[in-house]
């Protein structure tokens, strides 16, 4: 019982750490392109890009396992399907079918 619960909070923690490192380089990434006068996207898809294993991974690959592990996790995985179906769901809530 006492393992599971530790193996619990250490998904909880790696988990939170992972997101919180995730929205803090697309928030910096989006305010640095703002500033250039470019789009906040294009910012946000560069942080997502300098963060996985063709930058970071590749320069820093014990600090990328460490923070992101060798594959994506259960949980990032299922966050990131649902922020997918939102995003989708978003998308269907503004298309206007002219008539």
């Amino acid at each position: 019982m006492h393992s599971s619960v530790h193996q619990t909070e250490n998904l909880l923690f790696v988990t939170l750490l992972q997101l919180i490192v995730m929205m803090a380089a697309a928030r910096a990434g989006n305010q640095i392109l703002r500033r250039l006068g470019q789009p906040g996207v294009i910012g946000e898809i560069l942080a997502g890009l300098i963060l996985g294993p063709s930058l970071f991974g590749h320069f820093f690959p014990g600090a990328s396992v460490f923070l992101f592990g060798a594959k994506a996790s259960a949980p990032i995985t299922i966050i990131s399907q649902i922020g997918l179906v939102l995003l989708m769901f978003q998308i269907g809530t503004d298309f206007e079918l002219a008539t």
